[in-house]
Order: structure tokens, then sequence, then C-alpha cells
């Protein structure tokens, strides 16, 4: 972890475009002992990231703004702004956008 903290802005980081959305990536695994992960995201109107799972890690979504429908192991969840949800690395989970508005993950 170099200096023992990371400190970025929003916006800073590395850019990335995973299915189609805009990423930055805030902190990787080599940036933490490969403990964790976190990205700040712009879901796009019409969005969809099909479900899968990641071997290995878990993951977390706070919905910034916006709505997303999003899916746990085929049950679909309503996660509007304030929205936090946790699974497992075993699991298979999507996302789907319902708004013609850009959503912040």
């Amino acid at each position: 972890m170099g200096k023992g903290y990371i400190s970025e802005l929003a916006g800073q980081g590395k850019q990335l475009n995973i299915a189609g959305d805009p990423f930055i990536c805030k902190a990787v695994g080599k940036d933490t002992a490969n403990e964790w992960s976190l990205f700040e995201a712009t879901a796009l109107p019409g969005s969809v990231l099909p479900d899968h799972k990641h071997e290995g890690f878990d993951e977390a979504f706070y919905i910034l703004e916006g709505e997303l429908e999003m899916s746990v192991e085929g049950e679909k969840v309503t996660a509007p702004a304030g929205y936090l949800l946790t699974f497992s690395a075993e699991r298979y989970a999507g996302i789907r956008t319902q708004s013609r508005r850009q959503q912040g993950i």
C-alpha cells in the first residue's frame, strides 16, 4: 500500500470502461494486499451488466444517485439512492438501469 493510505478526490483514479459504463479504480488489490477494491462508477441509461461472479473477492454496491435494478442469485432488488447491497464471491449478480438518467454507484 505504499504510504499506508489512499487519498483521492471524486473522478481521480485509473479510468476504465466496463460493459460500456465509465468506472474509476479508486483502490485495487495491489493497493490493499488483495483484501479489497473500490470503484467509482456511472451506470448509463439502458446499461446492463449480466449476471456474473468474481472468484476470490466479495462485492458491495452503494447507490449514490438514481436507482438500479440489481439481481443476486436471480432475486431482483430495486436499489434507490442510499441503498447498500453486499454479496459474497460465489454469488452471481448483475445490474440493469431502467432510468433515462445516468446513475451514480
